[in-house]
């Protein structure tokens, strides 16, 4: 019964490539934070998984009101 929202990484997947030449960990963790504003979403559960997990653990540093929990694989 929960609503599971995968955004792809800017430039994987069907994902078009981000805007910067050169990006940062910080600069993919923007674009998760606009994709939950564009949606509405306060606050979430946040998975993670390879570069995703290093995302997601700055998403929780740098926006821990917005992480409710945080699973890393």
């Amino acid at each position: 019964g929960r609503l599971v929202i995968a955004p792809d990484t800017l430039g994987n997947g069907d994902s078009p490539p981000p805007a910067l030449r050169e990006t940062t960990i910080s600069y993919y963790v923007d674009a998760n934070v606009r994709v939950l504003d564009a949606l509405g979403i306060a606050r979430a559960d946040v998975y993670g998984t390879h570069t995703g997990a290093q995302i997601a653990a700055e998403l929780a540093v740098t926006h821990p009101g917005r992480v409710r929990r945080l699973i890393l694989d």
